[in-house]
Protein backbone atom coordinates (compact mmCIF):
# COMPACT_ATOMS: atom_id res chain seq x y z
CA UNK A 1 0.00 0.00 0.00
CA UNK A 2 2.78 2.39 1.27
CA UNK A 3 4.94 1.57 -2.45
CA UNK A 4 1.44 2.31 -4.33
CA UNK A 5 1.21 5.84 -2.59
CA UNK A 6 5.13 6.65 -3.12
CA UNK A 7 4.86 5.65 -6.71
CA UNK A 8 1.49 8.51 -6.93
CA UNK A 9 3.68 10.92 -5.50
CA UNK A 10 6.56 10.60 -7.98
CA UNK A 11 4.20 10.88 -10.66
CA UNK A 12 3.20 14.41 -9.64
CA UNK A 13 5.31 16.88 -11.19
CA UNK A 14 4.51 19.47 -12.96
CA UNK A 15 7.38 19.73 -15.70
CA UNK A 16 7.04 17.53 -18.36
CA UNK A 17 9.77 14.67 -18.70
CA UNK A 18 11.47 13.42 -21.95
CA UNK A 19 10.73 9.70 -22.83
CA UNK A 20 13.99 7.51 -21.50
CA UNK A 21 14.15 6.61 -25.44
CA UNK A 22 15.86 10.37 -25.90
CA UNK A 23 17.77 11.01 -23.60
CA UNK A 24 21.35 9.70 -22.76
CA UNK A 25 23.60 9.70 -19.27
CA UNK A 26 26.86 10.51 -19.35
CA UNK A 27 30.05 10.36 -16.55
CA UNK A 28 30.67 13.89 -17.05
CA UNK A 29 26.94 14.81 -16.84
CA UNK A 30 26.41 13.18 -13.29
CA UNK A 31 29.87 14.38 -11.83
CA UNK A 32 28.35 17.78 -13.04
CA UNK A 33 24.99 17.47 -11.68
CA UNK A 34 26.44 15.99 -7.78
CA UNK A 35 28.83 18.85 -8.22
CA UNK A 36 26.57 21.16 -8.40
CA UNK A 37 23.96 19.88 -5.77
CA UNK A 38 26.93 19.44 -3.71
CA UNK A 39 27.57 23.63 -4.01
CA UNK A 40 23.99 24.56 -3.97
CA UNK A 41 23.34 22.99 -0.49
CA UNK A 42 26.42 24.29 0.66
CA UNK A 43 24.70 27.93 -0.18
CA UNK A 44 21.10 26.73 1.57
CA UNK A 45 22.80 25.67 4.71
CA UNK A 46 25.16 29.23 4.64
CA UNK A 47 21.97 31.03 3.72
CA UNK A 48 20.10 29.03 6.72
CA UNK A 49 23.07 29.77 9.41
CA UNK A 50 22.67 33.24 8.49
CA UNK A 51 19.32 33.71 9.35
CA UNK A 52 19.78 31.97 12.75
CA UNK A 53 22.56 34.89 13.22
CA UNK A 54 21.65 38.07 15.34
CA UNK A 55 22.81 40.34 13.83
CA UNK A 56 24.01 44.14 15.19
CA UNK A 57 23.01 47.35 14.10
CA UNK A 58 25.57 50.51 15.47
CA UNK A 59 24.47 54.29 15.41
CA UNK A 60 26.16 56.99 16.79
CA UNK A 61 24.32 59.95 18.99
CA UNK A 62 25.17 62.71 21.28
CA UNK A 63 24.78 61.22 24.71
CA UNK A 64 21.64 62.10 26.46
CA UNK A 65 21.15 59.87 29.53
CA UNK A 66 20.26 60.80 32.74
CA UNK A 67 21.98 58.86 34.66
CA UNK A 68 24.81 59.93 37.42
CA UNK A 69 26.40 56.79 37.99
CA UNK A 70 27.95 53.67 36.66
CA UNK A 71 28.99 50.24 37.73
CA UNK A 72 32.85 48.97 37.97
CA UNK A 73 33.46 45.55 37.64
CA UNK A 74 37.05 44.66 38.69
CA UNK A 75 38.83 40.77 39.23
CA UNK A 76 42.42 41.06 39.27
CA UNK A 77 45.12 38.93 41.01
CA UNK A 78 48.07 40.58 41.91
CA UNK A 79 51.69 38.83 43.01
CA UNK A 80 51.32 40.69 46.03
CA UNK A 81 50.13 39.47 49.82
CA UNK A 82 46.99 41.13 50.47
CA UNK A 83 48.53 43.18 53.51
CA UNK A 84 50.64 45.04 51.02
CA UNK A 85 47.97 46.41 48.85
CA UNK A 86 46.32 49.31 49.17
CA UNK A 87 43.20 49.73 46.64
CA UNK A 88 41.57 53.50 45.98
CA UNK A 89 39.07 55.39 44.14
CA UNK A 90 39.44 58.99 43.08
CA UNK A 91 36.95 61.17 40.76
CA UNK A 92 37.60 64.04 39.37
CA UNK A 93 35.47 66.26 41.12
CA UNK A 94 37.77 65.04 44.65
CA UNK A 95 35.02 62.90 45.88
CA UNK A 96 36.08 59.14 46.57
CA UNK A 97 34.60 56.08 47.54
CA UNK A 98 34.59 53.77 49.80
CA UNK A 99 35.77 50.29 48.75
CA UNK A 100 36.23 48.54 52.06
CA UNK A 101 32.66 46.95 52.03
CA UNK A 102 32.02 46.16 48.18
CA UNK A 103 35.80 45.26 46.88
CA UNK A 104 37.18 41.44 48.35
CA UNK A 105 40.52 40.88 48.83
CA UNK A 106 41.61 37.10 49.31
CA UNK A 107 44.74 35.27 49.04
CA UNK A 108 45.51 33.44 45.34
CA UNK A 109 47.85 31.71 43.75
CA UNK A 110 49.52 33.72 40.80
CA UNK A 111 48.81 31.76 36.99
CA UNK A 112 49.47 33.05 33.84
CA UNK A 113 46.28 30.91 32.93
CA UNK A 114 45.15 31.71 28.91
CA UNK A 115 45.77 35.19 29.65
CA UNK A 116 48.27 37.25 27.13
CA UNK A 117 49.98 40.45 27.36
CA UNK A 118 47.83 43.53 26.33
CA UNK A 119 50.29 45.09 23.94
CA UNK A 120 50.31 41.70 21.60
CA UNK A 121 46.26 42.75 21.53
CA UNK A 122 46.51 46.54 20.64
CA UNK A 123 49.41 46.56 18.63
CA UNK A 124 49.78 43.61 16.22
CA UNK A 125 49.00 44.35 12.08
CA UNK A 126 45.83 45.64 12.05
CA UNK A 127 44.29 45.58 8.43
CA UNK A 128 41.54 48.44 7.94
CA UNK A 129 39.61 45.99 5.49
CA UNK A 130 39.49 43.22 8.03
CA UNK A 131 36.23 42.38 9.76
CA UNK A 132 36.44 43.27 13.47
CA UNK A 133 35.19 40.02 15.09
CA UNK A 134 37.65 38.10 13.17
CA UNK A 135 40.17 40.41 14.35
CA UNK A 136 39.07 39.77 18.26
CA UNK A 137 38.26 36.19 17.37
CA UNK A 138 41.53 35.42 16.02
CA UNK A 139 44.09 37.66 18.92
CA UNK A 140 42.12 35.77 21.78
CA UNK A 141 42.82 32.34 20.02
CA UNK A 142 46.45 33.34 19.96
CA UNK A 143 46.37 33.01 23.52
CA UNK A 144 49.14 33.24 25.61
CA UNK A 145 52.69 31.01 24.76
CA UNK A 146 52.49 27.70 26.69
CA UNK A 147 56.34 27.85 26.54
CA UNK A 148 56.37 31.31 28.62
CA UNK A 149 59.20 31.25 31.43
CA UNK A 150 56.64 32.43 33.94
CA UNK A 151 55.82 29.69 35.98
CA UNK A 152 52.66 29.26 38.30
CA UNK A 153 52.80 30.56 41.54
CA UNK A 154 52.66 27.76 44.16
CA UNK A 155 51.86 29.50 47.19
CA UNK A 156 48.93 31.65 48.04
CA UNK A 157 51.27 34.80 48.30
CA UNK A 158 49.28 36.61 45.65
CA UNK A 159 46.15 38.77 46.23
CA UNK A 160 43.01 38.45 44.39
CA UNK A 161 40.78 41.43 43.97
CA UNK A 162 37.29 41.29 43.16
CA UNK A 163 33.77 43.23 43.79
CA UNK A 164 31.61 45.73 42.01
CA UNK A 165 31.04 49.65 43.08
CA UNK A 166 29.23 52.74 41.85
CA UNK A 167 30.76 55.89 40.78
CA UNK A 168 29.64 59.10 39.75
CA UNK A 169 29.35 59.48 36.10
CA UNK A 170 32.63 61.77 35.59
CA UNK A 171 36.48 61.12 34.68
CA UNK A 172 38.52 59.05 37.62
CA UNK A 173 41.14 57.04 39.09
CA UNK A 174 40.98 53.41 40.37
CA UNK A 175 44.32 52.27 41.31
CA UNK A 176 46.55 49.87 43.38
CA UNK A 177 49.30 50.78 45.40
CA UNK A 178 51.58 49.34 47.71
CA UNK A 179 50.95 49.99 51.38
CA UNK A 180 51.79 53.77 52.55
CA UNK A 181 51.92 54.62 49.08
CA UNK A 182 48.15 55.76 48.47
CA UNK A 183 45.92 58.55 49.66
CA UNK A 184 46.33 59.96 53.16
CA UNK A 185 48.67 56.86 54.22
CA UNK A 186 52.08 57.35 55.86
CA UNK A 187 53.28 53.98 56.62
CA UNK A 188 56.56 52.65 54.72
CA UNK A 189 57.16 49.22 53.25
CA UNK A 190 60.28 47.89 51.92
CA UNK A 191 60.55 48.47 48.12
CA UNK A 192 61.89 45.16 47.51
CA UNK A 193 58.76 43.47 48.43
CA UNK A 194 56.95 44.83 45.57
CA UNK A 195 56.04 43.31 42.70
CA UNK A 196 53.11 44.49 40.54
CA UNK A 197 52.89 41.60 37.98
CA UNK A 198 49.35 41.32 37.90
CA UNK A 199 46.66 39.02 35.60
CA UNK A 200 43.07 40.90 34.80
CA UNK A 201 40.38 38.26 34.44
CA UNK A 202 37.45 41.32 34.34
CA UNK A 203 37.56 45.06 34.09
CA UNK A 204 33.96 46.20 32.96
CA UNK A 205 31.84 49.11 33.01
CA UNK A 206 28.14 48.23 33.31
CA UNK A 207 26.13 45.24 32.49
CA UNK A 208 27.76 42.81 29.51
CA UNK A 209 25.55 41.81 26.73
CA UNK A 210 26.41 39.19 24.13
CA UNK A 211 29.28 39.86 21.98
CA UNK A 212 31.03 42.69 24.05
CA UNK A 213 34.36 42.31 24.24
CA UNK A 214 36.30 44.10 27.19
CA UNK A 215 39.99 44.53 26.12
CA UNK A 216 41.51 43.93 29.59
CA UNK A 217 39.96 40.76 30.26
CA UNK A 218 42.02 37.82 30.24
CA UNK A 219 45.26 40.22 30.28
CA UNK A 220 48.69 39.94 32.17
CA UNK A 221 51.60 41.96 32.60
CA UNK A 222 54.99 40.46 34.26
CA UNK A 223 57.33 42.45 36.18
CA UNK A 224 60.98 41.27 36.84
CA UNK A 225 61.09 40.22 40.89
CA UNK A 226 63.97 40.35 42.35
CA UNK A 227 63.63 37.15 44.23
CA UNK A 228 63.39 35.98 40.22
CA UNK A 229 60.01 33.99 41.39
CA UNK A 230 58.74 35.72 37.70
CA UNK A 231 60.61 36.44 34.89
CA UNK A 232 59.97 37.37 31.14
CA UNK A 233 62.56 36.93 28.97
CA UNK A 234 61.76 40.01 27.18
CA UNK A 235 60.34 43.18 27.47
CA UNK A 236 60.48 42.77 31.65
CA UNK A 237 60.22 45.55 33.71
CA UNK A 238 61.21 45.46 37.80
CA UNK A 239 59.99 45.56 40.72
CA UNK A 240 60.15 49.50 40.36
CA UNK A 241 56.91 49.49 37.69
CA UNK A 242 53.86 52.36 37.11
CA UNK A 243 51.13 50.66 34.89
CA UNK A 244 49.08 53.07 33.37
CA UNK A 245 46.17 52.09 31.65
CA UNK A 246 43.77 55.36 29.94
CA UNK A 247 40.47 54.19 29.35
CA UNK A 248 37.78 56.36 27.03
CA UNK A 249 34.33 55.02 28.15
CA UNK A 250 31.47 55.01 26.28
CA UNK A 251 27.98 54.65 26.75
CA UNK A 252 26.23 51.83 25.09
CA UNK A 253 22.29 51.14 24.74
CA UNK A 254 21.69 47.42 24.11
CA UNK A 255 18.43 46.74 22.35
CA UNK A 256 18.24 42.87 21.74
CA UNK A 257 15.83 41.21 18.99
CA UNK A 258 13.12 41.37 21.87
CA UNK A 259 13.07 45.04 22.43
CA UNK A 260 14.40 44.64 25.36
CA UNK A 261 16.50 47.57 26.33
CA UNK A 262 20.06 47.81 28.43
CA UNK A 263 21.95 50.70 29.69
CA UNK A 264 25.85 49.64 29.88
CA UNK A 265 29.31 50.93 28.38
CA UNK A 266 31.96 49.38 26.61
CA UNK A 267 35.47 51.51 26.42
CA UNK A 268 38.72 51.35 24.59
CA UNK A 269 42.50 51.53 26.43
CA UNK A 270 45.80 52.71 25.68
CA UNK A 271 48.85 50.66 28.50
CA UNK A 272 51.91 52.79 29.33
CA UNK A 273 54.50 50.82 31.85
CA UNK A 274 57.53 52.54 32.98
CA UNK A 275 60.44 51.91 35.40
CA UNK A 276 60.48 54.60 37.92
CA UNK A 277 62.45 55.65 40.88
CA UNK A 278 60.66 56.16 44.50
CA UNK A 279 59.75 60.05 45.27
CA UNK A 280 61.52 61.19 42.12
CA UNK A 281 59.25 59.86 39.66
CA UNK A 282 56.14 58.50 41.37
CA UNK A 283 55.16 55.52 42.98
CA UNK A 284 54.97 51.87 41.33
CA UNK A 285 51.22 50.82 40.95
CA UNK A 286 48.51 49.34 38.80
CA UNK A 287 46.47 52.77 37.82
CA UNK A 288 43.53 52.58 35.73
CA UNK A 289 42.52 56.54 34.66
CA UNK A 290 39.15 56.75 32.69
CA UNK A 291 36.61 59.04 31.41
CA UNK A 292 33.73 59.57 29.90
CA UNK A 293 32.99 59.85 26.36
CA UNK A 294 30.28 62.69 25.29
CA UNK A 295 29.09 60.12 22.76
CA UNK A 296 26.52 57.32 22.92
CA UNK A 297 26.68 53.97 20.97
CA UNK A 298 23.11 52.70 20.62
CA UNK A 299 23.01 48.79 19.29
CA UNK A 300 20.12 46.69 17.99
CA UNK A 301 20.53 42.97 17.70
CA UNK A 302 18.29 42.22 14.45
CA UNK A 303 17.72 38.87 12.61
CA UNK A 304 17.30 38.64 8.55
CA UNK A 305 13.60 38.55 7.93
CA UNK A 306 11.67 34.88 6.56
CA UNK A 307 10.84 36.54 3.45
CA UNK A 308 14.76 37.55 2.83
CA UNK A 309 15.71 34.35 3.45
CA UNK A 310 12.59 32.68 1.27
CA UNK A 311 14.06 34.91 -1.30
CA UNK A 312 17.48 33.56 -1.26
CA UNK A 313 16.33 29.88 -1.65
CA UNK A 314 13.86 31.11 -4.49
CA UNK A 315 17.27 32.12 -6.19
CA UNK A 316 19.19 29.10 -5.63
CA UNK A 317 16.10 26.59 -6.69
CA UNK A 318 16.30 29.10 -9.98
CA UNK A 319 19.72 28.58 -10.54
CA UNK A 320 19.57 24.68 -10.02
CA UNK A 321 16.43 24.96 -12.69
CA UNK A 322 18.14 26.35 -15.24
CA UNK A 323 21.42 24.26 -15.13
CA UNK A 324 18.95 21.30 -15.73
CA UNK A 325 17.10 23.14 -18.37
CA UNK A 326 20.55 24.74 -20.23
CA UNK A 327 22.56 21.37 -19.76
CA UNK A 328 23.03 19.83 -23.18
CA UNK A 329 26.67 21.03 -23.34
CA UNK A 330 27.81 20.28 -20.11
CA UNK A 331 26.01 16.87 -20.03
CA UNK A 332 23.37 16.59 -17.08
CA UNK A 333 22.86 13.22 -15.46
CA UNK A 334 19.38 12.66 -17.85
CA UNK A 335 20.38 15.59 -19.92
CA UNK A 336 17.83 16.62 -23.06
CA UNK A 337 19.37 15.83 -26.21
CA UNK A 338 16.22 18.10 -28.08
CA UNK A 339 14.02 20.90 -26.83
CA UNK A 340 11.10 19.05 -25.82
CA UNK A 341 9.18 20.81 -28.94
CA UNK A 342 11.24 19.48 -31.17
CA UNK A 343 10.91 16.25 -30.02
CA UNK A 344 7.04 16.03 -29.29
CA UNK A 345 7.14 17.32 -33.14
CA UNK A 346 9.42 14.66 -34.33
CA UNK A 347 7.36 11.78 -32.43
CA UNK A 348 4.36 13.38 -34.31
CA UNK A 349 5.76 13.35 -37.81
CA UNK A 350 6.93 9.65 -37.32
CA UNK A 351 3.27 8.56 -36.77
CA UNK A 352 1.85 10.39 -39.10
CA UNK A 353 -0.20 12.69 -37.27
CA UNK A 354 0.98 15.17 -39.13
CA UNK A 355 -1.75 18.15 -37.82
CA UNK A 356 -0.75 17.16 -34.61
CA UNK A 357 0.01 20.73 -33.10
CA UNK A 358 2.45 20.77 -30.41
Amino acid sequence: MLAKYLRKIVLLDAFPKVDAGYQHSSTQGGCMTVFVSICLWFLILSEFREYLTLNQKYKFVVDSSIGHHMDINVDITVAMPCSSISIDELELTGERTNLDEVIRTVPAKFEVRSARKLREFLLSEIDMDVDIRKLIKDARAKGWNSGSEVPADDTFSSCRIYGSFAVNKVAGNFHITAVGQGYIQHQVMDKSAINFTHRIDEFSFGTLYPKLVNPLDDSVEITDQQSGLLILSLSVATDSTVFKYFISVVPTTYVDNSGRTLLTNQYAVTDYSKDIEFNNEGVPGIFFSYEIEPISVHITEKRSSFAAFLEVEGANRFVDDRFVDDSNDNGSYKRRSFPLKRINRAKAELTGLDNLKV
